[in-house]
């Protein structure tokens, strides 16, 4: 092979992951495209089967640092996160779709004929480390969100959540990226083409586990939307306050800010709501502070409602600006005592 052909075909599978994750990022809102997620990590997966490990590796992080500004760009409005921060943000989310590359390409040249399933273990397996590596998290744009239109398809949810969807997304595009193979397996000519596609005399036991894992899928689904189901509405409030939870506010300060949600709440509880909802960023100080334990506790009892507030832990590697702490978006439900049961004596 010249040095115009390799250097051709590297250009074509670095194209294959960019395109990869504009299709991808378009299954997402605002475009809203999930039909698209069922195929396009098609391009991806088959450039990586033509690349050894690093090659691999390096196609992953493509494709993640494209996704990631798909999935990060908003971030850039927020005051508290500035470049720096951004690209570290970015390079992480980058990390863990190389790591796939590493792996998917180290995986196919082992067990080739069982990566209809391993492909999508894998997948799915980058995923939950990537929404469960404590403060290092984020569990934004998972593959199976793209599918929450799709009734009959996320129903399975509930048993596998997300990651289960994510699983057959990823199956059905890992077949696709072995369709060039199938087409091609009687027009080989042993010469070297710009895009090489392993023999895929196997493709018969991955349609058929495929269509299997569909037809289950669509069936559970089906099953689930079609039980009779005794639905009831739940009256529930939001209350605003629109002030901001500010750095070192004294307990005056964080009293007079409570108040003003209490006042709110209070009068949202006359209608009588199931819950009441205050906003992400809603207390001047964290949950374990006594000043909130003690009105949260007083305001759940007095009203007879849940309150669902939100937490004030400081956002992870955000600093402060202007005065003002970047929030988390941890939530609280404060539920009501019990009335005592009147059958005890």
């Amino acid at each position: 092979m010249t040095g115009k052909e390799a250097a051709a075909k590297t250009v074509a599978y670095i194209l294959m992951a960019v395109a990869s994750s504009f299709l991808i990022s378009a299954s997402f809102p605002p475009l809203d495209l999930g039909f698209l997620a069922w195929f396009g990590l098609t391009p991806l997966l088959f450039a990586l089967q033509q690349r050894r490990l690093l090659g691999g590796a390096f196609l992953g992080f493509i494709y993640g640092t494209f996704f990631g500004y798909s999935a990060f760009h908003w971030t850039n409005h927020i005051i508290s996160i500035n470049l720096s921060n951004y690209l570290v943000m970015l390079f992480i989310f980058a990390l863990h779709f190389s790591a796939f590359g590493l792996l998917y390409c180290f995986a196919s040249r082992r067990v080739r004929p069982w990566m209809i399933i391993v492909a999508p273990a894998l997948w799915a397996g980058m995923e939950y480390a990537r929404s469960n590596l404590s403060f290092l998290a984020m569990p934004w744009n998972l593959l199976g969100h793209s599918q929450y239109c799709y009734l009959p398809l996320i129903q399975i949810a509930d048993i596998t959540g997300v990651y289960g969807i994510t699983f057959l997304i990823v199956m059905v595009n890992q077949f696709l990226s072995q369709v060039p193979g199938i087409l091609s397996e009687k027009k080989r000519t042993g010469k070297m083409r710009l895009l090489e596609v392993p023999r895929a005399g196997y493709w018969i036991p991955s349609f058929s586990i495929l269509m299997i894992s569909v037809g289950l899928t669509l069936s559970y689904g089906w099953y689930k939307l079609g039980k009779n189901i005794n639905f009831h509405h739940l009256r529930v409030a939001l209350v605003q306050a629109n002030i901001l939870a500010r750095d070192n506010m004294s307990i005056i300060q964080q009293v007079e800010h409570l108040r003003a949600y209490e006042r709110l709440t209070r009068e949202a509880a006359k209608r009588q709501p199931v819950v009441i909802i205050w906003p992400a960023s809603s207390l001047p100080a964290p949950i374990t502070s006594r000043v909130v334990r003690f009105t949260l506790a007083q305001l759940a009892l007095g009203t007879e409602t849940h309150l669902l507030v939100g937490g004030a832990g400081q956002d992870k590697a955000a600093p402060t600006r202007e005065g003002y702490l970047p929030y988390s978006n941890s939530e609280f439900l404060i539920s009501p005592p019990r009335p005592p049961d009147s059958t005890v004596q």
